[in-house]
């Protein structure tokens, strides 16, 4: 799932020496983003549970061969919400972490991907 806002490679890219190095990330850049990191990673990771708890619901529902609509309909937003959810948190922390960057270590970090 990357339909949200993903700046540079995926996972820690600023732990990376090779990335550090092209883009240019000083020392407390780094400790800057890897705060962000910590401080977003509850909430992303909630997010994630849930979003794998609904689209097990889903499946289940899926599987009864008498579902009608109005049920799966309703465990189809379900995970649709927290999908969303999870693409927001994934993205305020993207968002957190590019504006720790100048706009050239950004278009650096972008031709990474």
């Amino acid at each position: 799932m990357h339909s949200s806002l993903q700046i540079g490679p995926a996972g820690r890219w600023w732990d990376n020496k090779t990335v550090v190095q092209t883009v240019g990330i000083n020392r407390d850049q780094q400790k800057r983003m890897d705060s962000i990191f910590n401080a977003n990673k509850s909430a992303i990771v909630g997010s994630y549970k849930a979003f794998l708890r609904e689209q097990s619901k889903l499946d289940e529902i899926s599987k009864d061969p008498k579902v009608d609509k109005e049920r799966i309909f309703a465990a189809i937003d379900a995970v649709s919400q927290a999908r969303s959810a999870l693409q927001k948190a994934t993205t305020e922390m993207n968002l957190q972490i590019r504006q720790q960057m100048a706009p050239d270590q950004v278009e650096k970090l972008e031709k990474l991907k």
